[in-house]
């Protein structure tokens, strides 16, 4: 069978725990890799490593605001291609949490 996406890479800026690697989650299509903010050697490399093993990267989901704005950048300029989503769910929850605060405020002064 075909797929679109053959492997998954997950990259972090934090200190990985040892359980997370090749086939420590189960899966030996998903990878975990350490991916410090502003070394963009170190980011050059695992693009360059992943796509030698794997294929052009395709796409790319940024789940916090802040990790699209560290990394975006570097993915847009080695990966023109790739498709690159940002996962709006953290500002959303700013939104839900300001309209709390407005809804609280408006009954108070009723």
């Amino acid at each position: 069978s075909s797929s679109l996406f053959h492997s998954v890479h997950f990259g972090c800026g934090a200190n990985l725990p040892r359980l997370y690697g090749k086939g420590s989650n189960g899966y030996d299509d998903i990878q975990w890799h350490r991916v410090k903010p502003n070394r963009p050697d170190d980011m050059v490399k695992l693009i360059q490593k992943i796509e030698t093993e794997n294929g052009p990267v395709k796409a790319v989901v940024f789940d916090r605001f802040y990790a699209e704005e560290a990394y975006s950048f570097r993915i847009r300029e080695e990966c023109p291609n790739a498709l690159r989503v940002l996962d709006m769910q953290d500002v959303h929850s700013l939104r839900v949490g300001r309209q709390y605060l407005v809804d609280q405020h408006d009954k108070s002064n009723i």
